[in-house]
């Protein structure tokens, strides 16, 4: 919880109630001792130095007011008030501890936005494979391939939400600074996350691709297996070769590809980044004019007119 927050009040509405008490204590007592005249906080004459005590004991009362809230929090286990309590209370008696508390602030506020951001972007990831809906249909290993993305996004959502946790209930300095510099570094996010995620939809798309081949494969070969004395059985028959070929490669390459971009874990960054370069390298290939999902299009559209030229013999 935030250093101004509810916590934070309840705790500082109790020590106000004591210093309050002390005050009017003091003020009170302050009046019983003086005869009828000037308000009793304006200055005192200087031979009058009996009136100072009441402000003595206003002091020694917040000190001590200071002192019986950090007790109690020292000496309860059961208080639930977040650690940065203990920070401001020792902040109204020290400059250095002001800092602390300052610093401390800082710190959890930073803490707080820099899961923030990455927790949009894992939700913003979520939203892109359910708005594919064709991903489900495409199988990765026995596994339909958003299940496998949501899982990765899943797990990273998790791991997020645990390190918010420790955030909020660390209670040093140099915990917190810990807990904020390995956000990057254990969950690689930007650098390994978002490409991995971006790479394995792309190859979603490329397995839909030949998903969408092999159905005209099929078709396309009974038709061609009917005429087989045609004078284009020959020419047919070559090009049915190559859409399989060309099929089998991309089905195996991308497949492997998004299996191991899914794989990847931030311990091994950056070295994993050449999986990255390289499955990306592969599937733009694949896409290219003369790549293999194009050069099967241009197989299927290519059997289709010998087809419809065969004469029956």
């Amino acid at each position: 919880m935030d250093v101004h927050g509810g916590s934070m009040q309840r705790s500082l509405s109790r020590f106000s109630a004591l210093a309050g008490t002390i005050a009017v204590g003091s003020l009170l007592a302050g009046c019983a001792a003086s005869v009828p005249g000037p308000p009793v906080i304006a200055a005192p004459p200087a031979a009058a130095a009996p009136a100072l005590a009441p402000s003595g004991d206003f002091l020694a009362g917040l000190e001590q007011a200071v002192a019986n809230e950090l007790n109690a929090i020292n000496s309860t286990q059961t208080d639930n008030e977040p650690p940065a309590v203990l920070l401001e209370l020792n902040a109204l008696s020290s400059q250095s501890a002001l800092l602390q508390a300052e610093t401390f602030g800082k710190l959890m506020t930073t803490g707080a936005n820099q899961i923030a951001k990455r927790e949009r972007l894992v939700n913003a990831l979520i939203a892109d494979v359910k708005g594919t809906s064709y991903l489900s249909g495409v199988d990765l290993n026995g596994t339909a391939l958003s299940t496998s993305i949501l899982a990765l996004l899943g797990r990273v959502d998790g791991q997020l939400q645990a390190q918010a946790s420790s955030i909020q209930s660390a209670s040093l300095i140099d915990q917190l600074r810990s807990l904020i510099t390995n956000l990057g570094p254990s969950t690689r996010v930007f650098g390994l996350v978002e490409p991995a995620v971006h790479l394995a939809i792309a190859g979603g798309v490329e397995l839909n691709a030949v998903s969408l081949l092999e159905g005209q494969y099929q078709t396309l070969l009974r038709k061609v297996s009917h005429f087989k004395l045609s004078p284009n059985y020959a020419a047919e028959s070559a090009r049915l070769q190559d859409l399989a070929a060309n099929i089998a490669a991309v089905k195996s390459t991308v497949t492997a590809d998004v299996a191991a971009v899914l794989a990847l874990t931030p311990a091994g960054y950056p070295g994993n980044k050449a999986t990255i370069l390289s499955a990306r390298a592969q599937m733009a290939l694949f896409r290219s004019p003369l790549g293999r999902l194009n050069t099967g299009a241009g197989d299927v559209n290519a059997i289709e007119v010998l087809l419809s030229q065969r004469t029956v013999q």
